[in-house]
């Protein structure tokens, strides 16, 4: 995933309780063991910022009003 000029891509693990948001996301696979990888490039935080947060939150409180 790559964020638009100036902006950031934010990845959300509810269950992982992971947070991540940096101007490129490349996520994948290991055929072996199943499990996912998440690696972000650039200048990476690990914790969303406030407004980061207020996006995702919006965005879940509209996704689930969709039923």
């Amino acid at each position: 995933l790559i964020a638009k000029k100036g902006k950031r891509v934010l990845f959300f693990d509810k269950v992982n309780n992971l947070q991540i948001s940096a101007r490129e996301l490349w996520m994948t696979r290991d055929k072996a063991t199943g499990k996912s990888k998440v690696k972000g490039i650039g200048d990476v935080r690990f914790e969303f910022q406030e407004k980061e947060f207020e996006q995702i939150r919006t965005l879940m409180s509209r996704k689930g009003s969709q039923g």
